[in-house]
This record gives C-alpha cells, structure tokens and sequence, in this order.
C-alpha cells in the first residue's frame, strides 16, 4: 500500500466545559512524518472511545492534560503499511495509542503486536484490548471473584462492565447487573448472562436493588461510583469488598447531586474499598490474560459487544453517547476509519 503524505485526526480546539459542545474538537488534515530508524506508519482502522478522554480534555486532575491542537489519544487497532523496525514486517496488525486520526508514524513495542490469530480489530479495541484486560484485573486479580459468590456490577452493559459482568458468570458467580434503561437492562440479562439486572433511573431502584440481591452482594464490581455506590454498599454484606474500577458518575458533572457517595455504611460493615489502574499490572499479567481472553473467545463463553461508528468525523458524536443516559448504545464504542 502506498503510504500517503497526509493524515485525517481529531484535535482539541477549546477545553470543554461539563460536556462537549460543537468546536472543542476539530477535523484537520495534516502531513504524515516519514518513519525513521525503529519506526512504521500504521493504517489506523478502529479506534477507541473511552470516558477518560473527556476528562483529559478538560484537563481534570489526576489525568494527562492535552495542549490545545494535538490529537486526541486514544488507542487504535490498524495494519503496518510500512517499518524501518526490523522486528515488525508490513502487514502486522498493531494495537498502538495513536489516537483519533487515520494513519500515524511510530513505534511498535512488542506487546503492542495484535496477533491476529487471537482476535481481529473489533476484539483487539475491546475484549483483548484496554476494556477486557481491565475487567480481568479488576474481577480476578482484584475483586478474587469466585464460584457461588454475588456480584454486582455497575455500569454492565458498557465497554469494561459488560466483560467483566461475562467474567464473573464464567467464574461461577450470580451476578446483578446495574444498567440505565429497559434495553440496557435487557441486553444484560439477554445479551451478557446476568442472573438479574437494575434500572438505576426508576424510582424504585434502591428496592429494586434490594430483591435483586437476595441474600446480599459479596462484591461490588464500580464503574459509576456517587449515588450508585452508595445504594449498593447498602446491598452488600458484612467483611464484603467493592472493586473501584471507575466513577463515570463524576466525569461530565462533579458537581452533580448524584456525583459523590455516601460511605458510612463501608464502616458500619467493614467493607473494603480498593481502586486500581490497570497498566500498573501489565508487566506481569497482561500477556498472559490476553491469552486468557482469547481462549474465551475462541469457545463462545465470552463475547465482544461493539457500538461501531463510521467515519472518523463522527468520533465527537460517539463520545458524547457515552454521558447521555438516553443513549441507545451499548458495549464498547468504537470508531471504524477504514476497513480491514
């Protein structure tokens, strides 16, 4: 393939305030650097859209603040179309953070190889990617989920809960699943294998909440953090845990009444609350849960759920689904910029 002189991204035009607003991000065309020694050029043919990326646009703290003009980050699966890197052969297929844009120069480590073997672009983005690696951490290496054990899971039908909501079930574990809406409640059950699942947006929830649990939760897998964490430490049993893997509650509003928790009942119950990052497991685990994943996959016991948007003009719009409750989207948001 011909290597082209210029390449399509998404770059940040002005910080956005509680959501995006038309003009924060801009479609620019720009020339495409030549690769040097060590170096490729990758064909980009999906990329990611995460609920972090918000939050390094606006330059919240705690997250890599973004100057004014550069791509937006992202990670992408796409296909080696040249290399000066004696180690990568034209045609590999690569999972690299090269962000929002069509085709990138740079360099490939090892890890970054997207063995097609294991999986094509739409499972490297998702379940062999960042989401599925997360969810395996946060269920396994974390939350020590087990068989006959309860969990919950917030946020289930997105791109980490719905994997780690299909992990916990492979586990052996009942799970209840915490979704916004009839469809999304339904894909959790239908689509995900949750024994029970929770509209947190009817009035009802925290009593809906309550008979979903039955006997009460050994673990409570947060996506959401805020109101959402407060309900279910209500729900979880004495000595249980809560593994806090995200708190999208807060992202788009912090100020918002339904932002911050209530924790006096992780007290009374002697409850444990741990966070985590994902990456600071990667030296040691990520290799061989990539494996693990793929095994999953390969036998139907774990499945990849893609919300594909087309065109790289439309990852604005695609990220902005992902902070509108009313969204009719579910699973993993990607970004398709060409096909492969």
């Amino acid at each position: 393939m011909t290597v082209p002189s210029d390449a399509d991204m998404i770059v940040l035009s002005r910080r956005p305030a509680s959501s995006l607003r038309a003009g924060d991000l801009t479609l620019e065309r720009r020339p495409l650097r030549a690769p040097g020694p060590g170096e490729v050029v990758v064909r980009n043919v999906v990329t990611s859209v995460d609920p972090y990326q918000l939050q390094m646009l606006r330059g919240s703290p705690g997250h890599t603040s973004l100057a004014i003009g550069d791509a937006v980050p992202a990670n992408s699966v796409g296909t080696v179309i040249a290399s000066k890197d004696p180690n990568v052969s034209v045609g590999s297929q690569v999972l690299t953070y090269t962000g929002w844009q069509t085709y990138a120069t740079t360099t490939i480590a090892p890890a970054e190889i997207a063995d097609a073997r294991l999986g094509g672009a739409l499972d490297w983005i998702g379940v062999l990617g960042t989401p599925g690696v997360t969810a395996y951490i946060g269920m396994h290496d974390i939350g020590r989920v087990r068989s006959g054990s309860t969990v919950l899971v917030s946020a289930a039908t997105g791109a980490v809960g719905g994997v780690a909501v299909q992990l916990a079930k492979v586990a052996g574990a009942r799970v209840v699943a915490i979704a916004g809406g009839s469809h999304r409640t339904d894909h959790a059950v239908e689509g995900l294998g949750a024994d029970a699942a929770v509209d947190y947006r009817d009035p009802a929830f925290p009593e809906l909440l309550e008979r979903a649990a039955g006997d009460g939760i050994d673990m409570f897998f947060d996506n959401v953090g805020g109101r959402q964490l407060t309900r279910a430490l209500a729900v979880l049993k004495d000595h249980a845990s809560v593994v806090l893997c995200g708190s999208i509650s807060s992202y788009a509003r912090p100020e918002a009444p339904d932002a911050g928790a209530d924790l006096t009942a992780a007290v009374t119950k002697r409850i444990t609350l741990r966070g985590y990052v994902a990456s600071d497991h990667y030296a040691q685990r990520l290799l061989p849960i990539r494996a693990e994943l793929a095994a999953l996959l390969r036998a139907g016991r774990l499945r990849a759920v893609v919300s594909e948007f087309e065109g790289i003009e439309r990852a604005p719009q695609a990220l902005g689904t992902l902070f509108d409750r009313a969204s009719p989207y579910v699973g993993k948001r990607v970004v398709r910029l060409a096909e492969g």
